[in-house]
């Protein structure tokens, strides 16, 4: 038998060292810094006044409304209003990596969702963001309303470090079973057998 490594084991070998450190480096990173918590509102749109009309019956074009609304939810001028509403005392760039929203592929619902140490800030700050949408503005005259909240968000009792947790374990045990797999298999258990 060959004591030297082939380049595939040798890639086994690494890949299966970097899932653990990220493991580790997770692991370290949760218990280390402060417990976050997650705060989402439900918003709808396509659910004011313009619903009665023609083209808000039309399915793709409330998601791409949804969609629009969940950019929206993350740009500058939304968050400033949001801090200065709220007196947050933040900046923009300070706020922005907490704010994240998420769509689903043809429909009309979405979520805004805010992360922070502190559960009753995150839901503060994700019912703000959601307040700001539904009230836009275009000019002086308020905008026809085409969104609707749906729940507000709550201040979270779990936090989401157990979720990174496991998400972090669940690629590591991958990665290592796939490395594992890789090292003790023969160099040639997948190619085609010939005649005998």
């Amino acid at each position: 038998m060959n004591a030297s490594l082939t380049r595939v084991e040798i890639a086994a070998v690494l890949v299966t060292s970097l899932a653990l450190a990220n493991l580790i480096a997770t692991v370290v990173e949760i218990a280390a810094g402060p417990r976050t918590y997650e705060a989402r509102i439900e918003l709808l749109a396509g659910s004011g006044p313009f619903a009665d009309e023609q083209q808000f019956r039309d399915p793709r074009l409330v998601a791409g409304i949804a969609e629009l609304y969940a950019l929206l939810a993350t740009s500058r001028p939304v968050l400033e209003q949001t801090i200065e509403r709220l007196d947050l005392g933040v900046s923009v760039a300070e706020l922005a990596p907490r704010v994240r929203t998420k769509t689903v592929i043809g429909s009309p619902f979405f979520a805004v969702g805010v992360t922070d140490a502190d559960p009753v800030f995150a839901a503060a700050v994700a019912n703000e963001i959601g307040a700001v949408l539904a009230s836009a503005r275009s000019g002086e005259a308020a905008s026809p309303q085409a969104l609707q909240i749906v729940e507000s968000a709550i201040p979270p009792t779990g936090s989401t470090d157990a979720l990174r947790l496991l998400a972090a374990a669940v690629a590591g045990v991958v990665t290592l079973l796939i490395g594992t797999a890789v090292m003790v298999l023969p160099p040639n258990a997948g190619a085609a057998q010939g005649p005998a």
